[in-house]
């Protein structure tokens, strides 16, 4: 029996050491000594960073002895990290001068990102703090908190989903940076509910602090992420008003979320726009939601559906100026 627990152990190092796995390793019972919470990293399938060679190492006496080993994720000094990596890309601006922008992307891990970290220019080195979001992150709020002595971050934001559609699970795994820059993340809990009504809200807030000594200089540094899911009721067709001053329609115009135009040119007696959702409830039912945008407004919104149910925010500019 005991020869029999000893193969089983060996075939599973075996596979272990062949998965192909290309994180970073370190030395997995050291801390995490004032790294720093920058965000979160949503995922739709959970991130095994679980070292579970090393446990099996550590706790194989008990095997041996005839006891069990049991793995219940309290164990974080066999959590693993999920290093970021920092690529370039080019963007060019409404005047055609182009510069290089720099992001921490998780490659080859499809999932939505809302965290802020600091940037070096690997070609001059300068540093920067930047904010970094999915286009799947709705309602973004980023606030930045300078003292002396102290400084911080809070990061909102929510991701809607497609109400009746949330099947699967997702992960909220939090992301951090380290005092040398590297970014990364470890495995998070898990959402899933099936078959939601529109209006449901989930909220989990991660808070954390952290010591940096810098040139015999502490500073304290706190972070709050607050990131909410909600369900929301699909769109299917998108109808726009332009009103005048004494509440006519000039025109209507209807789209498909995905034909609606990036620019808007009102017309000359343009007072405001009412934007007409017509939506789909869960059970079938015709929806319709309106919202109304003034000249105080330079852009409307509504709700386009992205990859894995989820819906995000799409802005079309109006060009109020250019009525003239």
């Amino acid at each position: 029996m005991k020869n029999k627990i000893i193969c089983i152990i060996l075939a599973i190092v075996t596979m272990v050491g062949f998965t192909g796995c290309q994180l970073a390793h370190e030395d997995l019972a050291q801390a995490k000594i004032n790294d720093r919470l920058i965000g979160v990293f949503v995922s739709y399938e959970y991130i095994d960073l679980f070292d579970f060679e090393g446990y099996l190492n550590d706790n194989i006496g008990k095997l041996a002895n005839g006891g069990e080993i049991k793995i219940d994720g309290t164990d974080n000094q066999y959590n693993d990290r999920l290093y970021a990596t920092l690529v370039d890309e080019e963007i060019t601006t409404t005047d055609g001068e182009k510069h290089t922008n720099y992001k921490y992307v998780f490659e080859g891990v499809d999932g939505i990102s809302m965290f802020s970290p600091t940037i070096i220019d690997p070609v001059t080195g300068d540093s920067y703090s930047s904010s970094s979001s999915h286009n799947g992150i709705s309602d973004l709020k980023y606030h930045v908190n300078v003292g002396d002595n102290e400084k911080g971050i809070e990061l909102e934001g929510t991701i809607y989903i497609a109400s009746g559609a949330m099947s699967k699970t997702l992960f909220t795994n939090p992301v951090y940076q380290s005092n040398d820059g590297k970014v990364y993340l470890l495995s998070g809990q898990g959402f899933s509910s099936d078959n939601l009504d529109e209006g449901e809200l989930f909220t989990n807030t991660m808070e954390d602090s952290a010591s940096i000594t810098d040139n015999k200089i502490t500073t304290t540094y706190t972070a709050s992420i607050k990131l909410s899911i909600a369900t929301i009721n699909p769109t299917e067709k998108i109808a726009i008003y332009q009103m005048d001053s004494e509440n006519n329609i000039i025109t209507k115009n209807e789209y498909l979320p995905e034909k609606v135009p990036e620019e808007i040119l009102p017309d000359k007696s343009c007072e405001y726009f009412i934007v007409e959702s017509h939506k789909k409830t869960f059970n079938g039912e015709k929806q319709v939601e309106r919202q109304l945008f003034s000249k105080k407004d330079d852009s409307l919104y509504y709700l386009k559906k992205g990859a894995k149910n989820v819906l995000y925010k799409t802005f079309s500019t109006i060009l109020w100026e250019d009525l003239t």
